[in-house]
């Protein structure tokens, strides 16, 4: 048979079998480790580290016309073709460990030749990672033409140098190491290995994980989805080496062990696989359909660029953006047309102002494709002359609580203390130095409500090539650089910040430290450690009154659906899931069936 009849019988093949995972059944905390290790273990038989190339990769990471599929690079490469990395990309491929051997003390026998985390990857690509740890890169010293980076951690609770994949298969590679940490429980602490594991498999050791492994894995299991790759992948792990990854069939696994269901028992009748959860139409699923665009304030004749993220899910057709409205002419759009390819991958489309005269502007933004429906997003923006004092541009709805990760920070916040029921305030540049805090109210359900002092103190976060910029009313964005613990400030986007959440927690990171509250200093600043948690409170829209709700529709309609969120995560049941408490975005609820799209805003 061909290589290209096998990746073509690799989506056929049969799901797990139905008693697969009945040792999980009921489960929680050691006693769910132990059963995941016996589930990863079952069928296992090593084919040894040479037999990889020959009786495995065909079968596990190979493309449709039968080349290596590598995810450090776009090179072509042929089985049994040069393994030479030869001072440059494409010149070869090879096997990396994502759990480098020097972190084990090496050996190519059990877990040095187990594919769950030995992948066929470029030979230069791979030598530039080295042993270093996978991580979220800052500032970069070395990229790949893939977009592989080397360079500072940008999260804070690592700061040392990391390797950095490209974002389609932070996923595929974070759930790998997962499975062969769960599978193998070694210690895998020497060298670089202590950033990342502890070899302490209990529930106080976080089940293996250092708090940056759990901070760096989970988030990009949440923020990278269960692709048709990877199910291809684990049923040819199962055929060839016997085994099977549970992180890949029930992807939800890892909220048990690191994530919002800690201490929760597994019930395997309420909880889907990922073949049933993945996406199965085409979505655009960045930006959501509630943002909106608020390049705050900017001087007239002057130029201001926002950008924001483009991504779909099984996109086929090209995508194409238009502005409308009185003052279309005033901003402009790059590009205006996207590939379905790229934006399958994501890609980063820039919102350029460019005032002449004084006041607030609005555009549409109309994105359309023959894949989905033409959503239409509000564009805002204020131009004043030097010397003036621009008011703030306010929101029309209140502030709730964010509790997930998502793949789209893109939108207007308070950062807040809830500890010490306070937030950011930048409404007042001369104080970003100093007390820079307000007062909040936080009812039982975690929402502030809107004033104009609130308003005014909100930030707006928009993504970018490498993360997000945050920007007060005022029109200053805030980051960090050099080496105190400050806040610092600019009128042009120096300072780029990784977001992330975790059971509610915010981590805004840049320049390795990260954003939190000194109740003592009475100040929001960077810090490398220490000091109070924050949280992010996400400006919603406002329901109108007497027009009902997607969400009443639904329940009439359906009893007990599934419920994805627009990326294919299982959220839970409908009997189980308040609908009206999912953060802001688009939801898919399945029922038998029948399918139906709700947004939640």
């Amino acid at each position: 048979m061909t290589l290209c009849g096998l990746a073509i019988a690799l989506t056929i093949w049969a799901q797990p079998a139905a008693t697969h995972y009945n040792d999980i059944d009921g489960k929680s905390g050691e006693a769910l480790l132990a059963a995941l290790k016996t589930c990863a273990s079952r069928g296992y038989k090593s084919v040894g580290y040479k037999a990889l190339e020959t009786v495995v990769y065909p079968y596990t990471d190979a493309h449709a016309d039968g080349s290596v599929w590598d995810m450090y690079s776009d090179c072509t490469f042929a089985f049994g073709g040069s393994h030479s990395a030869n001072g440059s990309e494409c010149a070869g491929w090879n096997k990396e460990h994502s759990i480098p051997q020097s972190w084990w003390g090496g050996g190519t026998s059990n877990e040095g030749c187990d594919a769950f985390h030995v992948i066929p990857t470029d030979a230069w690509v791979n030598n530039m990672r080295s042993n270093y740890p996978y991580g979220e890169v800052g500032t970069a010293k070395k990229t790949s033409q893939k977009g592989c980076k080397l360079g500072s951690s940008s999260m804070s609770s690592y700061t040392g140098t990391v390797f950095e994949p490209a974002e389609e298969y932070k996923g595929d590679i974070a759930r790998g190491i997962l499975g062969a940490m769960v599978k193998w429980q070694k210690d895998w602490t020497d060298s670089n290995g202590s950033s990342t594991f502890n070899n302490t498999y209990t529930t106080a050791g976080r089940y293996g994980l250092t708090q940056y492994g759990v901070d760096l894995l989970i988030k990009w299991c949440r923020q990278d989805p269960v692709s048709q790759k990877e199910l291809d992948r684990n049923n040819g792990l199962e055929k060839t080496q016997g085994n099977r990854n549970p992180f890949i069939d029930y992807p939800e696994l890892i909220e048990y062990l690191w994530g919002t269901k800690t201490g929760e028992r597994v019930d395997l009748s309420k909880m889907t696989l990922s073949y049933e959860g993945i996406a199965s139409e085409a979505m655009l699923t960045a930006p959501l359909v509630t943002t909106t665009f608020n390049l705050g304030n900017v001087l007239v004749n002057t130029t201001a660029t926002e950008s924001f993220l483009l991504k779909g899910i099984l996109l086929t057709s090209d995508i194409s953006m238009s502005l409308s409205g009185d003052d279309a002419d005033l901003f402009s759009l790059s590009p205006t047309t996207v590939t379905a390819a790229d934006a399958n991958l994501g890609r980063n489309i820039a919102i350029i102002y460019t005032p002449t005269e004084e006041g607030v502007h609005r555009a549409t933004l109309t994105i359309s494709s023959e894949d989905f429906e033409n959503m239409e997003l509000p564009i805002v923006a204020q131009a004043y002359k030097q010397g003036t004092e621009p008011e703030p541009i306010s929101g029309d709805g209140d502030y709730v609580k964010v509790m997930n990760d998502t793949t789209d920070w893109t939108g207007i916040y308070l950062i807040v203390s809830e500890d010490k029921l306070v937030c950011f305030d930048g409404s007042e540049p001369a104080n970003y130095a100093s007390r820079n805090k307000m007062d909040v109210e936080i009812s039982e359900d975690k929402v502030i409500h809107a004033t104009e002092a609130i308003d005014a103190a909100s930030v707006v976060i928009t993504s970018s090539a490498e993360g997000y910029y945050i920007k007060t009313q005022a029109g200053y964005y805030i980051g960090h650089t050099g080496g105190k613990n400050t806040l610092d400030t600019s009128t042009t986007p120096d300072f780029v910040n990784s977001i992330s959440c975790l059971n509610g927690d915010i981590s805004i990171s840049t320049d390795g430290r990260t954003l939190r509250y000194n109740s003592s200093a009475e100040m929001f600043r960077y810090y490398t450690s220490g000091q109070q948690e924050i949280q992010l409170y996400r400006k919603t829209k406002k329901a109108e009154e007497g027009t009902g709700t997607a969400v009443t529709e639904v329940e009439i309609e359906m009893t007990n659906a599934q419920i994805y969120n627009s990326v294919g995560q299982y959220m839970g049941r409908q009997q189980e899931v308040d609908i009206r408490m999912l953060p802001t975005g688009l939801y898919i609820l399945r029922e038998g069936k029948n399918t139906k799209k709700i947004l939640i805003q």
